[in-house]
């Protein structure tokens, strides 16, 4: 797949682009860590939208490196977006990681209890 050259190296191109992320407040951009870094797929992405004005959210699947360098490089190609907090979660311990993910969905507010219908 033809790429093109960036600061750090060949990206990507996307077979097929999304059109538009301006209906979205917060984007979750999620990838695996591969040397302590997102894919350049997702450079490819990130420069390719409009950030302005958002809340982005890194989430990685990791073995060691956690975040790795997201935040700092998606602060780099995400300009006029704020940086929420991420969530890295172990590649050994995806299946189990339920309970953690819901705990980040809540303290970021990106899940809230639904108001029960009787109360």
């Amino acid at each position: 797949m033809p790429g093109r050259t960036t600061t750090t190296g060949t990206a990507p191109t996307i077979a097929t682009p999304l059109p538009s992320i301006d209906q979205y407040d917060t984007v979750l951009l999620a990838s695996g860590i591969w040397n302590v870094r997102a894919p350049m797929i997702m450079t490819t992405f990130t420069e390719g939208h409009d950030f302005t004005g958002k809340t982005v959210h890194p989430v990685t699947t990791h073995a060691m490196s956690g975040l790795g360098t997201t935040e700092r490089d998606y602060t780099r190609s995400c300009p006029g977006a704020t940086i929420g907090e991420g969530l890295a979660v172990r590649g050994e311990e995806v299946r189990d990681a339920g309970p953690a993910i819901e705990s980040w969905l809540r303290r970021t507010g990106l899940l809230q209890d639904r108001p029960s219908a009787t109360g």
